[in-house]
């Protein structure tokens, strides 16, 4: 607490957030976290290897809507090429992949699909094709059932707005990383750009991770019981649930 000076950088009840946040952790360090005041604020975020107007960036084509808008309607204007492609299909995200992409952005289970991705998958295979930076919107399954950076992602955002506050009072987001020079810059970036949390958001979204894992556990009961409810309803032609047949060894695999 002693380094704040200047709550733009940082402040106390950010620490305290953060401190107690689940760790998307994986073996190369420990997990750093920034909270910022919104989850799409990172795309835009001139790290090192991230996108400059003119590089290439690989996205998942079934992203939550707000991701897809940003890419389309603010990215692609102002120079970045970006491939959208189905990233359940390892070939099709090695066909698009070359060595001047930066970045891949992969969400999973997606929102409202509920697509599943193999996210070690993909992170094994960009690394062997590229030096993409991938990174994963874990806002359906937050930290609590999926640690995107076990799985040799980069980058692990989540919307805290979700289940992670869980409480529908705050609109927050947090970047997660292992990889010290990405937190650096997404510091310095935070800074320069001002895209801070406030105190009192930061409070109510540590109320809400202090019962993160009993909601986690009962909201996936609860609607894995509605699935298979309407899953066997005469009338209902299609449940879409990552509990599926399909999709449960995927869910599994993300999980570890």
């Amino acid at each position: 607490m002693d380094s704040i000076f200047y709550t733009t950088l940082f402040k106390p009840n950010v620490a305290l957030t953060f401190l107690v946040f689940p760790r998307d952790l994986n073996t190369r360090g420990p997990g750093i976290q920034r909270g910022t005041a919104w989850k799409n604020a990172w795309p835009r975020w001139n790290m090192p290897n991230t996108p400059c107007p003119g590089d290439h960036i690989v996205s998942f084509d079934d992203v939550y809507g707000g991701t897809n808008r940003l890419f389309r309607a603010l990215m692609v204007p102002r120079g970045f090429e970006i491939t959208f492609v189905d990233a359940t299909d390892l070939k099709k995200v090695e066909a698009v992949l070359r060595p001047t992409t930066k970045l891949v952005w992969i969400e999973t289970p997606s929102n409202p699909t509920m697509k599943v991705v193999n996210i070690k998958g993909v992170c094994e295979l960009v690394k062997r094709k590229c030096s993409a930076i991938v990174a994963v919107d874990n806002t359906f399954m937050s930290a609590y059932f999926q640690k995107p950076l076990d799985l040799g992602a980069d980058i692990s955002v989540h919307s805290l707005t979700k289940y992670m506050n869980g409480h529908s009072d705050v609109v927050m987001g947090a970047v997660c990383t292992s990889d010290a020079e990405i937190h650096e810059r997404l510091r310095y970036f935070q800074n320069a750009a001002g895209a801070v949390p406030s105190p009192f958001d930061c409070f109510l979204v540590n109320r809400g991770l202090k019962t993160l894992h009993v909601r986690m556990e009962r909201h996936m009961e609860n609607g894995l019981k509605v699935a298979k409810f309407l899953s066997s309803h005469p009338l209902v032609e299609k449940v879409l649930h990552p509990g599926t047949k399909v999709s449960v060894p995927l869910c599994q695999k993300n999980r570890h």
